[in-house]
């Protein structure tokens, strides 16, 4: 299996710098953090800390199931910008411990999961494919919908994390 590290990296740095455009656009709108750090898209939703956490527990975890066969997740505060950053920085950190080489075997993995309380097992491409990357983007996602519905000047290249964001 091609190790997904590049990926995520890439999308962990991107994530990382539309919460300091957030922070910098409190800062200049005179905003309370706490307000944007707790907005969510309906009432239903969590808030954006907890798509945070998410962002940062998935890809960490799937970094870790498909290379080491274990489980892994980013513990601490969510609750201020210093917060989020010091989280999205460990993810990445422990993602880019993880040489290449670990996930050789990946493919011979299987992954139990849990879908709607019952357990599945799971290729790892499946669970990948059909269940990690999925998660980890949908949390990612929600984040920029928060922050564009906010008022935040966030664009896909942000989303992305090309040229210049």
């Amino acid at each position: 299996m091609e190790s997904p590290v590049p990926g995520l990296m890439r999308s962990l740095a991107a994530l990382d710098g539309i919460l300091r455009k957030a922070e910098t656009y409190c800062a200049q709108e005179g905003l309370d953090p706490k307000v944007m750090l707790e907005a969510r898209l309906a009432a239903t939703m969590k808030p954006m800390t907890h798509q945070i956490r998410l962002a940062c527990n998935e890809a960490t975890e799937l970094v870790a199931r498909l290379a080491m066969d274990e489980t892994a997740s980013i513990e601490g505060a969510y609750a201020t910008f210093a917060d989020l950053h010091s989280s999205v920085e460990k993810a990445r950190a422990f993602i880019a411990s993880v040489p290449e080489s670990a996930f050789a075997m990946a493919d011979e993995r299987v992954i139990p999961v849990v879908f709607d309380e019952e357990e599945v097992d799971c290729s790892a491409h499946r669970y990948l494919t059909e269940y990690a990357i999925p998660n980890f983007y949908f949390a990612m996602t929600t984040t920029y919908a928060i922050l564009r519905n906010r008022g935040v000047p966030v664009n896909k290249k942000d989303f992305l994390g090309v040229g210049g964001a």
